[in-house]
């Protein structure tokens, strides 16, 4: 190391600090009559001591800089990575992998870290910065590797990256297309067997996470054979409790694929498991992959519709076809005359003339009115304007004779409650006309209009479609009758009904939602795969419904086995999050404790793991995309005991150098402590050498 001293200015204002420190110290002690009767080495020793301070002190105003030159040899860095998933378990070698295997690479890292850096990284499903050879991750991704290598050693001098792996991966991209940073050699270390065993094995469930109570949900089951040609088996679906489904099904080539459809019926509300096995053949080795779980959430969501009218109209069974292409919609449909349910039964009510001019309904709408039910009311010819305005739900016509005019719809931009596309908004504004009372139309500043009244070219204020609330209610108001004609207009115009039964399901929907008012809310998926983290996100608001997060929230999770897990939430900006990690497969429950105004409040619920086994799905080795990974980045393949020739290798490379490299350093001459101190010394001494020889 060597350094050299530098200023902003030139070095000759050195002399002048010299001259400045000289002539003080002279002035200083020329004549001090205190020191006549000391000798003057004495004196000329505290001269000496004052010159030296005052010039360090004025050498300082130049902005002295010291630069030093540091000699650096870095030594190469050799990467060790370890495929750590389950597959290189599923060889027939297994316990090799577990003992003579580990020593071996144990050994091959000691001997290289003689002469270089060794670092071990192990990788699958996550990177670790150990190994050890535990092979439990559930999915391997080599992209992720390259990345995270990249990321730590991109400006360290990288002699060699070492990857023991099967060549197996099933996350990320292909490995081939990752190396294109890669400028050193890379060398595999190939493990697995890629000879092919008798297998059978589940290779894919397709099914819906949701199913609705009482109906029927598909799942469809891929089997894949290798070795089995002219063989057969039995394909066998269970509940938690009995056999739903089997099948036998024949293998016709050594490499058969075997799919099988079927339905089942959703029974039961809740998390609902279901187990999938294939029977196995006598000479098959890897059962791991024969058997699957899926989870099912059965849920109860379905919104119950009803429809009233006062008298049949073709506008009724248009409504009702494209309400029944929902399957969250439970419709039915009844005249107000016939009709003698419970009303409360139903999440929506669709009044199609209703009240009328022959029946003013007055029970039924107070009842609608009072248990606050989302209505629909569908206004035409027969309807009861003035018993309408009665109910005073914040609309009303004021009419001076019956008259109705034909009015074409055009959409109002303003309108937010629900989202009307560009294909929504051309069919809405292209449908035929509907049949709209004239009339002074009066609404609340609440209201919001989907589309307004096009009469005879001319666009007018006056609504056709809108929704408004009345004390906390939802209500909805067609304006006109003739929606049946929008159907029609529908198939003949884009050759289906989808636009049409797509608004008229939106205007459902929306009016049928219930807006969740619970103070604390908390969400949670309620299906995980095992190597998923599973993450809770929360909400508290106060007595004016406004976010707060002042108080803590904590959650008690209970396995099937009832061990229980405690966490607290952290707090975000104005809500709460907790990831809680990865949970083994399982069913889980949990309790969430806060308190709102003093007051505890609970959330409480269920969530699954289902178990990974993507690992166990193909189990042959791919030692060709290792090879070609060698191969192009100046490298080359070992086979798994192979460790010294892969040792000598690397050792025998003569790229595979030291690196030296200089590092210069600026640092400001004030900043060193040593100099403070040595000025702080030299003024001590000489004021304490004043103070002895009597000039103090």
């Amino acid at each position: 190391m060597g350094f050299t001293l530098d200023t902003e200015y030139s070095l000759w204002f050195a002399l002048i600090c010299l001259a400045v420190a000289f002539l003080y110290a002279f002035l200083f002690y020329r004549n001090d009559d205190k020191f006549k009767d000391i000798s003057s080495w004495k004196i000329r020793l505290m001269f000496l001591l004052r010159f030296s301070a005052v010039f360090l002190i004025s050498f300082f105003l130049l902005s002295p800089l010291i630069k030093t030159n540091n000699k650096f040899i870095e030594k190469p860095l050799i990467i060790l990575a370890q495929d750590n998933s389950e597959s290189i378990l599923h060889s027939k070698d297994s316990s090799f992998y577990k003992t003579e295997y580990r020593i071996g690479f144990e050994k091959l890292k000691n001997e290289l870290a003689q002469k270089y850096d060794v670092v071990s990284i192990g990788f699958g499903a996550t990177i670790s910065d150990s190994i050890d050879f535990s092979f439990t991750d559930k999915r391997t991704n080599y992209s992720a590797l390259f990345s995270e290598i990249e990321s730590r050693y991109s400006n360290r001098n990288i002699g060699a990256l070492v990857i023991a792996s099967d060549g197996l991966y099933n996350e990320g991209v292909n490995p081939q297309y990752s190396t294109n940073n890669i400028n050193y050699p890379l060398y595999i270390l190939a493990l697995g067997d890629t000879s092919s065993q008798r297998d059978i094995m589940i290779k894919e469930v397709m099914y819906n996470n949701i199913a609705f109570l009482g109906n029927k949900f598909p799942l469809q089951i891929v089997v894949h054979a290798r070795e089995l040609k002219n063989t057969e088996t039995n394909v066998h679906v269970y509940d938690s409790n009995h056999e739903l489904f089997s099948k036998k099904i024949n293998f016709k080539s050594d490499d058969a694929f075997e799919k099988i459809s079927l339905e089942l019926e959703a029974e039961k509300i809740g998390l609902q498991h279901y187990y999938i096995k294939v029977d196995a053949d006598k000479q098959e080795t890897n059962l791991v992959n024969n058997k699957r779980e899926i989870v099912i959430d059965v849920i109860d969501n379905r919104q119950k519709v009803l429809v009233l009218f006062n008298s049949p109209h073709p506008d009724i069974g248009a409504i009702k076809n494209a309400l029944s292409v929902n399957l969250n919609l439970e419709t039915e449909i009844y005249s107000l005359s016939k009709f003698d349910k419970n009303i409360s039964d139903y999440n929506l009510i669709i009044l199609h003339q209703i009240p009328s001019l022959t029946n003013a309904a007055t029970t039924i709408l107070s009842d609608i009115l009072a248990k606050k039910i989302p209505v629909l009311f569908v206004l035409g010819g027969q309807s009861s304007f003035a018993a309408l305005n009665n109910l005073k739900t914040g609309f009303s016509i004021g009419q001076v004779k019956t008259n109705f005019d034909e009015s074409q719809a055009y959409v109002d931009d303003k309108f937010t409650y629900f989202d009307i596309d560009s294909d929504l908004k051309e069919f809405i504004e292209k449908a035929s006309p509907l049949l709209a009372p004239y009339g002074d139309y009066k609404f609340s500043n609440t209201s919001s209009v989907l589309c307004k009244q096009k009469v005879k070219g001319v666009q007018t204020e006056k609504p056709l479609i809108l929704f408004d609330s009345y004390m906390n209610n939802k209500i909805g108001f067609i304006l006109g009758e003739g929606i049946w004609r929008w159907e029609i207009f529908s198939y003949k115009e884009y050759n289906t009904h989808e636009l049409f039964n797509r608004l008229i399901n939106k205007m459902a929907q929306y009016l049928a939602l219930k807006i969740n008012k619970n103070n604390f809310q908390l969400t949670v998926k309620k299906i995980f795969s095992e190597n998923e983290a599973v993450i809770f996100e929360a909400e508290i608001y106060n007595e004016s419904f406004e976010l707060n997060n002042s108080e803590e929230i904590g959650i008690d999770i209970f396995s099937s086995d009832s061990i229980k897990y405690s966490y607290n939430f952290n707090k975000t900006t104005n809500a709460y999050r907790l990831n809680i990690g990865n949970f083994p497969a399982g069913d889980y429950s949990y309790v969430a404790r806060t308190k709102i105004s003093e007051k505890p409040v609970t959330a409480k619920g269920k969530f699954s793991i289902v178990p990974l086994n993507i690992e166990a799905e193909n189990t042959v080795a791919n030692h060709k995309i290792l090879n070609d990974l060698a191969k192009n980045n100046m490298g080359d393949i070992f086979s798994v005991n192979e460790f010294d020739k892969l040792k000598n290798r690397i050792l025998s490379d003569e790229n595979i150098v030291s690196i030296e490299y200089n590092e210069k350093q600026l640092q400001d001459f004030i900043n060193l402590k040593l100099f403070f101190f040595l000025v702080l010394a030299l003024l001590s001494i000489e004021w304490f050498l004043r103070k002895c020889f009597g000039s103090y």
